[in-house]
């Protein structure tokens, strides 16, 4: 299965996280190309591109960090659809911590999300630590996991899951049909199925914890 990491291009902050990440990943048998992260700035001519719109229901204004961010996730999704197989997505920061179970892609029809907890929350690498020994089972309901806004119950952060081409051309044609907002904002239920491990399966970086992803982010 194809891995991508989402990289911004000679930014010295996304290139060191996006090495150690790709240098996990390979601990657990998984090749991770870099995939050029969209610029934020240039967000105006991939709307044009794409004759897409924002959802006029979005839950806030997006920063162009976070334009850039859609994207290359955006872009991704098309990959996926193109390639027409299953691909992994992560972001600078998604971080394995688990070998993929051979049986994965039969457990998921859309998406598989690779953590089942937020990393927002200060018991975060608490809870990563406690349950690294747990066996794997999944499952589909994400509610009361995560937070519900427009598009529903969703995921928080977008860093690492892996898609299938049914669960990409929904994102892609819910996108054109009623709008987008923030990547992991459109990872929600009333967009297409997600599942989730009951341990999670890779991470956000260990560099970050509850109180300084804000901090550290490059959405800005």
């Amino acid at each position: 299965m194809k891995a991508f990491i989402i990289t911004l291009k000679d930014h010295e902050w996304s290139e060191k996280l996006s090495n150690e990440s790709i240098e996990q990943a390979n601990k657990f048998n998984i090749v991770v190309e870099k995939f050029d992260a969209i610029v934020g700035k240039t967000y105006p001519e991939h709307i044009k591109e794409n004759n897409l719109f924002l959802h006029p229901k979005r839950d806030k204004t997006l920063t162009e960090g976070t334009f850039g961010c859609f994207f290359s996730h955006f872009y991704l999704w098309k990959k996926c659809i193109e390639l027409d197989e299953p691909i992994i997505i992560l972001e600078h920061d998604g971080y394995f911590i688990k070998l993929l179970p051979d049986n994965i892609l039969d457990k998921f029809n859309d998406l598989m999300k690779l953590d089942c907890f937020n990393p927002y929350d200060l018991k975060y690498n608490k809870w990563i630590n406690n349950t690294m020994n747990d066996p794997i089972t999944y499952k589909n309901d994400i509610s009361k996991i995560y937070a519900k806004r427009v598009f529903g119950w969703y995921t928080w952060g977008a860093y690492a899951y892996i898609i299938k081409p049914t669960g990409a051309n929904k994102l892609v044609n819910f996108c054109k049909q009623h709008g987008f907002s923030a990547p992991d904002n459109m990872l929600a239920d009333k967009v297409l199925e997600i599942v989730i491990p009951s341990s999670p399966i890779a991470r956000l970086h260990p560099i970050f914890n509850g109180s300084n992803i804000k901090k550290l982010t490059t959405l800005k």
